[in-house]
């Protein structure tokens, strides 16, 4: 099964501090979490986006980074790694918030940003910017699904259905972080971010 949203979200939040460089940190973490093979570092720079008041954001192209990435579509934002729009207003929590954020747009542009309290949904405090990580470890690329097409549709004699289809399914596939090796075709651990 997959952690629970509130640890893969602070996983996710270590890996990028790691993977970006920040400080000297100490990690203390069991033998099998050092030798668990995890997303490439670069992967998780490349997959960062900095959403910014005044700049411009597509919501179809956002959209389909944070499904690429492991956010799941809510009806009401409340679990790290969700997101919901209505109308120009996108919802989403990233990991290395502590709370969710509104993203209010006028048309492409960034008009607001708002911090929000999960229970009562209610702006807690105007944003400059919003740093979005990835949600989940495993990101739905060409390569992922192209690796599960080869080692579990073929294998299987799935139906016949395109990346879209794979994508879908595997979007809610529970657990995907532990094929994070055959999936990523990554054999970086631990160790290897503080390289």
């Amino acid at each position: 099964l997959s952690p629970e949203p509130g640890i893969a979200a602070a996983r996710m939040a270590t890996l990028a501090a790691l993977a970006a460089g920040a400080g000297r940190p100490l990690v203390v973490a069991p033998l099998e979490a050092v030798l668990h093979y995890l997303i490439p570092r670069g992967k998780i720079l490349l997959a960062r986006l900095d959403v910014q008041r005044g700049g411009t954001l597509e919501w179809d192209r956002f959209r389909r980074h944070l499904v690429q990435w492991g956010y799941q579509p809510a009806a009401r934002v409340a679990e790290p790694g969700e997101f919901s729009q209505r109308g120009g207003i996108v919802d989403l929590f990233p990991p290395a918030q502590p709370s969710p954020v509104r993203i209010e747009l006028f048309g492409d542009e960034v008009d607001s940003i708002h911090a929000f309290d999960a229970e009562s949904q209610r702006n807690t405090g105007s944003l400059e910017r919003v740093v979005v990580l990835p949600a989940r470890e495993v990101c739905l690329d060409g390569g992922v699904l192209g690796a599960l097409k080869r080692h579990v549709v073929a294998a299987e004699g799935g139906p016949a259905g395109g990346d879209s289809w794979l994508a879908q399914h595997v979007a809610a596939l529970p657990g995907r972080e532990h094929y994070g090796a055959a999936l990523l075709h990554s054999r970086q651990t631990l160790p290897d971010y503080f390289a």
